[in-house]
This record gives structure tokens, sequence and C-alpha cells, in this order.
């Protein structure tokens, strides 16, 4: 019997300590003049403006991101900036966040994103030229 208990015991802590719970986390805010759709892993996040969206429990690994862009009215093209389209890179409990910013001058609509992370190694080497 203490055998079945001990054995059981161990099932336990090496079932609880399992890396399949990775908790990562992408957050995207919306605050430019227009809507922007996220493509992230297969699926499509449309945002309106002001919009935001959590997207939880994403597996470890690297994903690339793209992101549509709609026009605002008033204007008849677009610049895209920087963090649009990139890839993320998640190893357990990362999260990282994604703030769209947009600008309308002279009928032209920049909008560029801000991207944040918990992921200091990945911070870091995107600060390196």
């Amino acid at each position: 019997m203490k055998k079945i208990v001990f054995a059981f015991l161990c099932l336990f802590i090496i079932a609880g300590c399992s890396d399949d719970d990775p908790n990562n986390e992408l957050i995207l805010r919306n605050s430019s003049l227009a809507a922007v759709t996220v493509n992230f892993r297969g699926t499509h996040y449309p945002l309106t403006v002001g919009q935001s969206e959590i997207i939880r429990d994403i597996p470890n690994g690297t994903y690339a991101y793209e992101t549509a862009v709609s026009l605002p009215s008033g204007a008849t093209s677009v610049t895209k900036g920087t963090h649009l389209d990139d890839t993320l890179q998640f190893t357990g409990e990362t999260k990282y966040t994604i703030f769209y910013i947009g600008t309308l001058l002279e009928e032209v609509y920049e909008i560029n994103a801000t991207l944040s992370t918990t992921n200091q190694e990945e911070a870091a080497s995107r600060l390196l030229p």
C-alpha cells in the first residue's frame, strides 16, 4: 500500500510541475485612427478603434504575426511603420503588448505599433543594431 501511495505522490508531483501550461499572453491594443486586423497563429483578431484583445494560453515557441490596416476617413494612402509585421518568441510566462497608433497628415495615414515584452533576452536583442 505504501508503494502505491508513494507512486501516486511521485506522479502527482511530476504532473504538477509539467510545462504544459506555459501561461504566455499577447495583448493587442488599437489606439490608431482606424480598424486593424491582426493575424496571429492562423486566427484573425479584428480590432476597432479603442478596442483591446487578450490572447492567453499561447504555447511556447516563435510565431509570426501580420497586421492589416484600414484607411480612416479622409486618408487616400497609408504608410506602414514599425512592428506591424514581426515575430514573437514565447518561452513560458512571457507577456507581449502590441500598441497600435496612427496619425493623419495631408491625407496620408501613418500607422505604427509599439512592442513591449517581459522576455528580457528578446527585448535586449531588439535594441542591438
